[in-house]
């Protein structure tokens, strides 16, 4: 059965001493699961979670002590247990901000976020689309979330949130409350993480009188697309020269 325990080292900083005391913890048959290093002063310090069963932690007790005279390292050593998974914890993406907006030339503008603005995860096209991306225990607590800061969001509920999640995932795309925006439709995709959960979105906004069902489905094609061709280049990374 794995043990832990966390060891705290401070010394002058100088050459080596991580190397000592990963070289240790190695010998015992340690496995350093967690560290924080930094300099202070002109001395560097240490703080290390290392895990192992019984026997290594009972050899790594008695060798660092021996480490420390030989090093004159203060280092200090105590028994610990594995972080438990809490349950009580929300995803960091409550809210949207709206990094970029641009207008078309139509006399009829349906501005609803200025750029920096802040609107809770869900509301909104691609607020919509970005919740119906998370697993559906996380959907409920930020939907309880919202539910216990305000008793509405102009007339959004959270069973409307729901059936905004629910056609997201069926149609492939979110779509606004128009309780919140009367007369307004938006339309939004998030754009899929290559190697984790969709972190952005793209909307397109319009009067309602506009966004036709036929247009609708011609505007969600094309964000798409979009959304697929933004995923590449963020995975891609910055060019290395001005060139590529």
């Amino acid at each position: 059965m794995k043990q832990h325990i966390v060891i705290s080292a401070v010394g002058s900083d100088r050459v080596g001493m991580v190397h000592e005391l990963s070289k240790a913890i190695a010998d015992c048959g340690g496995s350093i699961s967690e560290s924080r290093m930094t300099s202070l002063g002109n001395e560097f310090a240490m703080l290390l979670l290392v895990n192992g069963n019984w026997h290594t932690l009972a050899k790594l007790e008695g060798e660092f002590k021996k480490l420390g005279d030989a090093t004159g390292m203060n280092i200090q050593l105590r028994r610990t247990e594995e972080r438990s998974a809490r349950n009580d914890m929300l995803p960091y993406s409550i809210d949207v901000v709206c990094l970029d907006r641009a207008e078309g030339n139509f006399p009829i503008r349906t501005v609803t976020l200025n750029v920096g603005g802040r609107r809770p995860l869900g509301l909104g096209a691609g607020g919509a689309a970005l919740l119906a991306t998370f697993p559906d225990d996380e959907i409920k607590q930020v939907i309880e979330h919202h539910d216990r800061l305000a008793e509405s969001y102009n007339g959004v509920t959270s069973e409307m949130l729901w059936g905004a999640v629910a056609t997201a995932r069926r149609e492939r795309c979110g779509r606004n409350q128009e309780a919140m925006t009367p007369g307004i439709r938006g339309i939004g995709v998030a754009i899929p993480g290559r190697n984790g959960p969709s972190f952005a979105a793209i909307s397109i906004g319009s009067i309602a009188e506009r966004m036709t069902k036929q247009r609708s489905l011609e505007l969600r094609e094309l964000l798409l697309r979009e959304a697929s061709g933004l995923t590449d280049l963020i995975s891609a990374g910055p060019s290395r020269t001005p060139d590529q």
